[in-house]
This record gives structure tokens, sequence and C-alpha cells, in this order.
């Protein structure tokens, strides 16, 4: 299956590092892709990088669009504009504010639209470790699990930033810990 790539950013590059590893994807073109993931180019040396991000409405080369998470401002209106489409995608967690989330998930239910949330965190093999671990006492070396804590350190504090790392922290305590 080929792809196309809205917005590539560094939570997208797990994710295109696994289709690089992987004979059976490929990316075939970049949207909005900036200058300094400099790695995308040497991954995948024969896709297109195109300005012309409405061509995706109608994936002429691609299968699905990876959204790269945390656009806001024209990357609202291109998520709009790509479910109204039902344009199948996969987004990097978090791709935009919880209130567009749920503007999305009545277009897709009106359109059908496949849209696929992507947390590269919930890949690590660890995580699923401690979710068995978290779920079933009897598998966790420390017996029962009365509390959760995450620390989380960086060096980027700005407020856009510390949310992304929040909802992405939120989902992964979901994803351990069920509802």
């Amino acid at each position: 299956m080929e792809f196309a790539v809205l917005g590539p950013d560094g939570g997208t590059l797990s994710l295109l590092r696994a289709i690089h590893a992987s004979p059976k994807y490929d990316i075939v073109e970049f949207h909005d892709a900036s200058n300094e993931f400099g790695e995308f180019r040497e991954l995948f040396p024969h896709a297109q990088f195109r300005e012309d991000w409405p061509s995706l409405l109608s994936l002429e080369r691609a299968g699905a669009v990876i959204v790269g998470g945390g656009g806001q401002g024209p990357r609202d209106e291109q998520l709009r504009q790509l479910a109204q489409a039902a344009v199948p995608m996969v987004l990097v967690h978090p791709a935009c504010e919880a209130i567009l989330g749920f503007e999305l998930d009545m277009i897709q239910r009106d359109t059908g639209a496949m849209m696929l949330p992507f947390q590269p965190d919930l890949l690590h093999p660890a995580v699923d470790e401690l979710r068995q671990w978290l779920r079933n006492e009897s598998l966790s070396p420390v017996g029962r699990s009365e509390q959760l804590v995450m620390e989380r350190t960086s060096s980027d504090r700005s407020r856009d930033f510390v949310l992304q790392l929040l909802a992405r922290d939120a989902l992964l305590f979901h994803y351990l810990l069920g509802d």
C-alpha cells in the first residue's frame, strides 16, 4: 500500500521508519513538509515533495494519508475537508484539538471516512507488558498496582508542546488502564 503524508512531524517519524522497513508499504508523496525533516528525504528519496495539499482529496497516487500530529490553524480545515471527502487517514495523536476531534467524528459518521489514530508510544514492547501486569496482578512481578505515576522531561516547555505530550500521555494511560 502506498501512503501520502501531510505535515510530517517528530511523531510521524517512527511510523515512517516502520513503513520504510516493510516491503508491503511505501510513501509516494509528502505535503506541507518542512526542510527540517531531512531524514524523510533519506528514507524515501523517490517520494515527491508537494505544496498542493488539495490533490490529496482525490488520492490519485496513494491509498491513505498519514497526518502529522499537533497541527492547528490551516491543518484544522485540511482535516475537515479530508474527512468530508472520505479520504482514509492515519492520524498521529494528537492530530487536533478535542473540539475538532468531535466534529471529525460527526463528519465520519456521515461520510464513513476511515480515520485511525496512531500513538507512537503504544508500540513499545514494555507498554504491552505493563498493560498485562496492570490488568492481571498474577502476571505482575510486584503484585497488585494501586497507582500509576509517569514522569516526563522535556526541553521544550511551550504550551502547545506540553499539551501535545499531555494528550499522548492521556491516550497511553487509557490504553494501559482502560475506561
